[in-house]
């Protein structure tokens, strides 16, 4: 009952030195300690805002770790699409020259026209080859991201 009055924690002990000389006068040894409830508690409530800071921390570090894949695996199939539209358009620059070149022989183009899809052709490796170096940024970011690098 004291103990919730006073916020004092007791702890005693009895020690008794009768066994040895039972003729002699009984020895006592009574311990008394205290303790503040109040700083036990305040270290326990620090200790658990430090848990409860380092769970935030934790799951701040959690989130932005999965943004930072998901943002990573999106880029990945961004990149993926740029190389297949890369192509598609190389393809097409590829048989617009041939067909360019063909209407040169015949004179029914001019050579500008053939310098004309000869640079839509060479724009469209230039394309290829920017997508797929684009794809492998992404991948090395995606390793990056899932602690692959």
């Amino acid at each position: 009952m004291d103990q919730a009055v006073t916020g004092f924690r007791k702890i005693g002990g009895i020690a008794m030195n009768n066994f040895i000389r039972p003729l002699l006068p009984v020895t006592l040894l009574f311990i008394l300690l205290t303790a503040r409830l109040s700083d036990c508690g305040a270290r326990g409530k620090k200790a658990v805002h430090q848990r409860d800071a380092l769970k935030e921390r934790i799951q701040g570090v959690t989130d932005s770790i999965l943004l930072e894949v998901r943002d990573a695996f999106q880029k990945l199939r961004v990149a993926e699409t740029n190389i297949h539209t890369a192509r598609e358009a190389l393809a097409q620059a590829k048989e617009n020259f041939r067909i360019t070149n063909l209407q040169y022989q015949e004179g029914v183009t001019t050579s500008t026209e053939v310098l004309d899809a000869r640079t839509f052709l060479t724009q469209a490796e230039v394309n290829l080859h920017q997508a797929l170096y684009g794809y492998r940024i992404a991948e090395a970011e995606l390793k990056r991201a899932v602690g692959e690098m």
